[in-house]
């Protein structure tokens, strides 16, 4: 209940900024795509009047990692660019930025441009996906956080996260995979009932997208410096939309076969017994906080699950019903919001 309500609450809250018009025009990011360190964007706008403006990066949660500049400015356009790094001088990491404006005239009156007033967080309709020579294509009717995965559908295995929502463009786009599982042990491409699945969030107008950088996203520490930005709304949000980017992300697990399996990876039992987690404490943090579950299933077929709100967690796969040869076992740890981790290995009975 606190977990829908907070969610709740994140929707209806308002925050006080007003719309560009009356001093800030003619806004644009003239070069969206950002190379964090090499490549800059730049943006591009007009003030009417003279006065104090200052220009300000931040992320999707409000966070701002680095003031572009702020001083007096006369009527009549002006540009900035920015190089995907914070006021420390490091690389932020890959994701969705945005440009926000304010502005206070010599009488006092004041202005604020946000690119989250035109409103984002839709879930997007993505058509064409398809996968050859290595590649996963798929065209994009508007710039985007995407997520693709690779599973069977409906009630089968996710057998691995491809493209962790990462920043894309509007238009057409290609992502390398190897059509291998989680775990590298399977090929699972030419799967008959295999399904690529790309979930794509509508960014803000005008964000930068910062691709190429190797940091990690990271909790802002208390005290650091946010803007109010208006929260995604309407009947199409997607529920991604909502969660803070520092945890909005499918985990890498850390599985062990605790018994069960004997010499030559041969199965001695009629039960396997897993011991399943998420490699990295964040990600532990964030599926505990949002209540998972288990699933095993082996060569495809779903064998049963668990829920459970505490990780570690013990997993049983009965292997009575299992013919003697070499199996594939994958096993998934999904989130109740929707966020998942794959793992596989081979066993032979």
């Amino acid at each position: 209940m606190k977990k829908h309500l907070m969610v709740l609450m994140l929707v209806l809250v308002m925050p006080a900024v007003s719309l560009a018009g009356s001093y800030i025009e003619s806004v644009e990011t003239v070069s969206a795509q950002v190379e964090a360190g090499r490549t800059a964007g730049q943006l591009s706008f007009r003030v009417t009047e003279p006065g104090h403006m200052e220009v300000l990066v931040c992320d999707l949660d409000g966070y701002v990692v680095r003031h572009l500049f702020s001083g007096k400015v006369s009527s009549g356009s002006r540009s900035v660019s920015w190089d995907g790094l914070d006021d420390d001088g490091k690389a932020v990491a890959n994701g969705a930025y945005l440009p926000v404006l304010r502005f206070t005239s010599v009488l006092g009156a004041s202005e604020v441009y946000d690119p989250t007033s035109f409103g984002w967080g839709a879930k997007l309709e993505v058509k064409d996906i398809s996968f050859q020579d290595g590649s996963v294509s798929y065209s994009l009717p508007r710039a985007a956080l995407c997520l693709l995965r690779a599973g069977e559908l409906p009630g089968g295995p996710c057998y691995k996260t491809i493209l962790q929502w990462q920043p894309r463009s509007a238009g057409n786009h290609s992502e390398a995979w190897d059509g291998k599982d989680a775990g590298g042990v399977q090929q699972v491409s030419g799967l008959t009932g295999l399904k690529l699945v790309l979930d794509a969030m509508a960014l803000p107008k005008g964000s930068f997208l910062v691709t190429g950088s190797d940091a990690r996203m990271q909790r802002r520490p208390s005290g650091s410096e946010q803007v109010p930005i208006y929260p995604p709304m309407g009947k199409d949000i997607f529920i991604h939309s909502l969660h803070p980017r520092w945890l909005c992300r499918d985990p890498e697990l850390q599985v062990r076969i605790v018994s069960g399996l004997g010499l030559f990876r041969r199965i001695k039992s009629g039960k396997l017994v897993f011991s399943v987690t998420a490699k990295h404490d964040r990600d532990a943090y964030n599926m505990e906080r949002e209540g998972c579950e288990v699933y095993g299933f082996v060569d495809g077929r779903f064998m049963g699950e668990i829920k459970t709100s505490v990780l570690p967690v013990t997993y049983g796969l009965d292997c009575a019903r299992m013919e003697p040869g070499r199996h594939v076992i994958t096993i998934n740890l999904r989130s109740i919001e929707d966020h998942v981790g794959s793992w596989s290995c081979v066993v032979t009975k």
